[in-house]
């Protein structure tokens, strides 16, 4: 893919009276040690088993859902459950819960392979955890705030400084076309 933005900046670069200006917005670093994604098979039948009460459950993203409840007690509750469920009986199976008043939004954060002797523990009992989960993904970077940018010779005077935040790039576009200060 590299070689394909290769010659698609070399072509821009060839046409006359052109200036280019080239950013990311973010980058990767790979993960010191790979981080496995799951997620629930059946949301509604997980959440009954382990005796949270809601009014709907809704899967987005990979690893996220969304939990709606009748009454704001009930979302607290309920997030106080979730926050108690563990793996293997050291890591919490939900690092990450957002109280939104009569929804909670939950993401299942367990990062490490899920074997059949991998154990959730819950209000006094314990479930076999690859029985609620399904595979996903091996993750092995993540991003971050560094961003690239490369500004052609016309543009390049007007540049943010290096280590600048790609939201400066707007103002380089102005003060090209002699736009504001």
């Amino acid at each position: 893919m590299l070689k394909v933005y290769d010659e698609m900046l070399t072509d821009l670069l060839e046409l006359p009276n052109t200036e280019i200006i080239f950013a990311t917005g973010l980058s990767q670093k790979p993960y010191e040690q790979l981080k496995f994604y799951y997620r629930l098979k059946d949301h509604a039948s997980f959440l009954k088993k382990v005796g949270v009460e809601f009014a709907d459950v809704v899967p987005r993203m990979t690893r996220d859902f969304l939990v709606s409840f009748d009454t704001e007690e009930q979302a607290s509750r309920a997030e106080q459950q979730l926050t108690k469920i563990l793996v293997n009986n050291e890591v919490k199976l939900f690092e990450e819960i957002d109280n939104r008043g009569k929804d909670i939004f939950v993401v299942l954060t367990y990062p490490s392979e899920i074997t059949d002797k991998t154990m959730i523990s819950y209000s006094g009992k314990e479930s076999q955890l690859s029985d609620l989960v399904t595979f996903v993904a091996i993750k092995n970077g993540e991003h971050q705030s560094k961003g690239f940018a490369y500004f052609s010779d016309g543009v390049s005077e007007f540049a943010p400084p290096q280590g600048s935040h790609v939201a400066k790039i707007h103002n380089t576009v102005l003060q090209f076309f002699g736009i504001g200060s």
